[in-house]
């Protein structure tokens, strides 16, 4: 933090020598800037995926780079970042805490279960720290998960929208390879509002039809679609389209306001209602239905044209869309505003002010800030009214430029992009031009650019079979850094604004002009309202709740213990006055139980134990119907071969799939039994003498000394409480323990103790195990056990392990069980020696192909780290 606190002084300093004056105000406003960025420091965070298309049952491997919003190093103020699978009804499906290593990297799986619909989902990244900007600064990115047997299957689908509020679905299938109709006797239809589940016959021509309850404005328009039909079974989710078709036009004056009586520049972008992009042409008329001007898209539903506006005027759009007309207003044009107005010339820009008739001359400022942190301050001359500014001033990535009036309010502002050279060069160099089927493959890279600098360089990297799939090109580490996570709104393939030419550059800006930019407090802090977090960075694990007598009212006193089973970890603590417990500053790992015991002032059981939910961030933003398709093939026999190859090996590395059959009811009768509830204490001889839980309904227990009677017991050598070690040789402290009738089990061992782990060397012999009812079951009494529960909260994940084979011995190369690997390496945790360099090693698989790679990470000083080598390693 203190060197942060230099960096930011430092920087305030020369911004501070390039002002024309030098006033109190000035330096002021300055320095609430840079105490913004170190009350608030704000975190980005990217996730790198091993590859982009999966089947169900595989793991999704990845690695997460969080990183400071304003200086893009490495930010370790979060333990924990959270991964979630997201479907495509906008429920998350799976959730993974991931915690920091020793090596000071984030990386960890996603392990899908074996019965996934196909679909687009998407993964959400974040630690909660990052719920103090909101869910939009959240890392997301779409995968493609596909079936096996619902892959070999293409559906045909009409959607009739007669009427209001309601669609009907028509929907048919097809063997994609033959391409013969299929004719599953029954579909099931579920959509993302309800959990309700539709079944649907299909008429004579195999359609199956069916109108749904679906408001014509409703965001969420996933349908799951399926039918069981044994190995050929069928689960996929589509995307119901809106109704209306007609685009909704946005209209962005530069500088943020229409000038009267001057020529503006104006963009605007097209949006269909599922948020893809329209091809439009159009015209702008005045009032008196006079052409202005005409327009057209020129990218991703962007345009932008020169207006002429005259005072008290006002001008409207209309364009011809679909044998439709669609009319929008402009924005008002104003005599009293400003307009920045910005454009690249080579090394420079040339910022101008636009500025109205009636706008008096006063003192004004231009402040460029990149990140949150400034980067040009100086006031403005209107007798020049244009400056040329050296881009080299300013960092890679979106600047923002504002007008400022004398007390520092915005009256005017822009963004721009630019993106510098700085991302270090990367050299792999194989120790062979060509390899056969499972042989060594070495690979050396080099960084050849690194800068100096304290922070290690970091990375991550991915090799995949190019005949299976092409590496997601839509976005990397220096899109999603430098471009995406700083604009508000999505952005379709953002790594396309990399590239070079007139025709990027024109798009990129235009890009700048149609979206807004991600919120540093800067506003604020220019008037000295410093925004302060109200979610901390998580540190450790934490479990909370409030402790209330049995009439439900907050314990004025309690003592609550916290048992971690499993793990030689106890801890106890004293509620508040208001009943509040509150345990932190530890951590386990996933699927770690923990017991709660509570008890009042006389040791007894009379409170109850109310623990708080854990509340994940909701998701709210949708994404709506995928545009950018995944580049994995999904029409064709290529893909068919890739999904049935991915499930070859998903059996040879996790055993037989689990496939949907037909429901089967069989009759017979059932065999009475008795058995254990309790599966924790893991006892492997039968015990002497027990207490079923049928034996305690027929005739419950009241005291403890019934209990030692029924179980015929003359002393405690030990207790056990749902697999816990209590007390011992100690039936007074049973009764604070646990209440008899919160007991749904018990059990007296004499033999074989030390298969529960205490042995006689400790001095137990014998042990009384007791088992309680568990969380919502109701006892005979009619009084659910809350004075001792268990809860198993999301813990951190141990490290996940990438299956590589190695072929290292004859027997291995001779190995008939055929290696299908689809990724054939990943490592997320990559770093580099003294040299600058990194030797990888990996085995080929059995197809003969091409191996594309990918390297992903962080580099020195600033520096993102991108490389991507297409058939980098020939298989033959």
């Amino acid at each position: 933090m203190k060197k942060t606190l230099f960096i930011i002084a430092g920087l305030c300093l020369s911004f501070l020598t390039r002002s024309q004056t030098d006033s109190e105000a000035e330096s002021k406003m300055i320095s609430n800037l840079a105490v913004q960025v170190l009350s608030f420091p704000q975190e980005k965070l990217y996730l790198q995926t091993d590859r982009p298309c999966y089947i169900d049952g595989e793991k999704i491997f990845f690695r997460a780079f969080l990183l400071h919003a304003s200086f893009n190093r490495p930010l370790f103020n979060s333990r924990y970042v959270y991964v979630e699978l997201i479907n495509p009804a906008d429920e998350v499906v799976l959730r993974q805490q991931i915690r920091i290593e020793e090596d000071k990297m984030f990386y960890g799986a996603l392990s899908l279960p074996g019965d996934m619909p196909e679909g687009h989902y998407r993964i959400r990244a974040y630690p909660l720290y990052m719920e103090n900007t909101g869910e939009e600064s959240f890392f997301r990115r779409e995968i493609f998960i596909a079936h096996p047997h619902t892959s070999k299957t293409e559906m045909e689908t009409t959607f009739d929208f007669s009427g209001k509020d309601k669609v009907k679905v028509g929907i048919r299938f097809k063997d994609r390879k033959t391409g013969n109709t299929c004719f599953p006797k029954e579909i099931e239809l579920e959509t993302a509002n309800s959990s309700e589940k539709i079944s649907v016959k299909s008429d004579m021509d195999a359609w199956f039809y069916r109108t749904i309850d679906l408001k014509d404005t409703e965001t969420r328009r996933s349908l799951l679609v399926s039918y069981p039909d044994g190995a050929n079974s069928f689960s996929k989710f589509i995307h119901i389209p809106y109704p209306n078709t007609q685009p909704e036009i946005n209209f962005f004056p530069e500088g943020g306001s229409l000038v009267a009586g001057q020529n503006n520049r104006v963009a605007f972008k097209a949006l269909l209602p599922d948020g893809s992009v329209a091809t439009v042409e159009g015209s702008i008329f005045n009032s008196k239905g006079e052409l202005q001007a005409n327009f057209k898209t020129a990218r991703e539903g962007m345009g932008d044209f020169y207006l002429e506006t005259q005072d008290g005027e006002s001008y409207y759009a209309q364009i011809e869309y679909n044998a439709q007309t669609v009319k929008t207003s402009l924005p008002t044009a104003e005599a009293n505003t400003f307009a920045l107005e910005v454009s690249q010339q080579g090394e420079d820009l040339s910022v101008s002010v636009r500025r109205g008739k009636e706008v008096p001359f006063t003192q004004t400022y231009l402040l460029i800030q990149n990140q949150g942190v400034p980067a040009f301050f100086e006031e403005w001359n209107f007798t020049e009214n244009k400056k040329q500014i050296n881009k080299q001033a300013l960092k890679s990535g979106v600047s923002h430029l504002m007008l400022l009036d004398e007390k520092f309010d915005v009256l005017s502002e822009r963004l721009i992009f630019q993106r510098q050279e700085n991302n270090p060069k990367i050299k792999i160099q194989s120790n062979k031009e060509k390899y056969q089927s499972r042989e060594l493959i070495k690979l050396d890279i080099e960084f050849l650019d690194l800068e100096e600098d304290t922070v290690p360089v970091t990375f991550a990297v991915s090799v995949t079979d190019d005949k299976d799939m092409k590496p997601d090109t839509t976005t990397n580490i220096l899109a999603e850094i430098l471009l995406a996570s700083e604009l508000k709104g999505r952005i379709n393939n953002p790594t396309w604004y990399f590239g070079e030419g007139n025709e990027v550059s024109q798009a990129a800006d235009l890009l700048m002009l149609t979206h807004g930019w991600r919120n540093y407090h800067v506003r604020e802090a220019l008037q000295g309202d410093i925004q302060l977090v109200k979610t901390k960075p998580q540190a450790s694990q934490s479990l909370s709740g409030v402790l209330k007598t049995p009439i439900g009212t907050p314990a004025s006193y309690g003592i609550i213990q916290m048992t971690g089973i499993g793990y030689d970890f106890s801890e106890a603590i004293e509620a508040d006055k208001e009943g509040r417990y509150y345990f932190t500053d530890f951590e386990f790992p996933d699927s770690t139980a923990f017991q709660f015991i509570a008890n009042n002032k006389k040791r007894k059981p009379e409170v109850e134990i109310y623990p708080d939910e854990i509340i994940y961030p909701p998701v709210t933003v949708t994404w709506g119907q995928k545009t950018e398709k995944i580049k994995g093939k999904t029409k064709t026999e290529e893909f068919i071969d890739y999904i049935l190859k991915s499930a070859g090996q998903y059996v040879q590395e996790d055993g037989i799939r689990m496939i949907g059959l037909q429901e089967v009811t069989v009759k017979g009768t059932q065999k009475k039994r008795r058995t254990r509830i309790d599966n924790r204490t893991h006892i492997m001889s039968e015990p002497i003498r027990w207490l079923s839980p049928e034996d305690i309904e027929k005739e419950p227990l009241f005291t403890v000394a019934d209990l030692m009677s029924r179980l015929k017991i003359g002393k405690i050598c030990g207790i056990i409480v749902n697999g816990i070690l209590r007390v011992s040789d100690n039936m007074e402290a049973l009764e604070s323990i646990v209440h008899p009738s919160d007991i749904a089990q018990a059990e007296y061992v004499t033999d074989r103790v030390d298969i529960l782990g205490y042995t006689s060397s400790s001095g137990i012999e014998c042990l009384l195990v007791i088992t309680t009812w568990p969380p919502g079951y109701q006892s005979r009494k009619g009084k659910e056990n809350r004075h001792l529960i268990n809860v198993l909260p999301l813990g951190y994940q141990k490290p996940v392990e990438f299956y590589s084979p190695r072929y290292e011995t004859e027997l291995a190369l001779k190995d008939p069980t055929p290696d299908l690997r689809t990724c054939i390496y990943w490592k997320p945790n990559g770093t580099v020696d003294q040299d600058k360099k990194h030797q990888v090693e990996f085995y080929s698989a059995d197809a003969k192909t091409a191996y594309s790679i990918i390297i992903e990470g962080v580099g020195n000083k600033r520096q993102l780290i991108y490389h991507k080598a297409d058939a980098l390693i020939t298989v033959e």
